[in-house]
């Protein structure tokens, strides 16, 4: 089986900003997810933007969410 790494960080990204802006009456903002993740801010957007790839403890972390 081959993994589009593309593919896979796309989905990734889509769904740490999803877990930030899913509820509409409870919408984090990226330092607040940063720190329930273990990350600083700046990791978020990054992540959220597909200028940073996440490792795979932060990719089990964002599924656990």
């Amino acid at each position: 089986m081959v993994i589009d790494a593309n593919l896979l960080y796309e989905h990734i990204r889509k769904r740490v900003k999803s877990i930030r802006t899913a509820e509409p009456d409870v919408k984090l903002s990226q330092a607040e997810l940063g720190e329930i993740l273990g990350l600083k801010r700046s990791s978020v957007a990054n992540l959220e933007s597909g200028a940073q790839r996440a490792s795979l403890h932060n990719i089990y972390e964002i599924c656990a969410h």
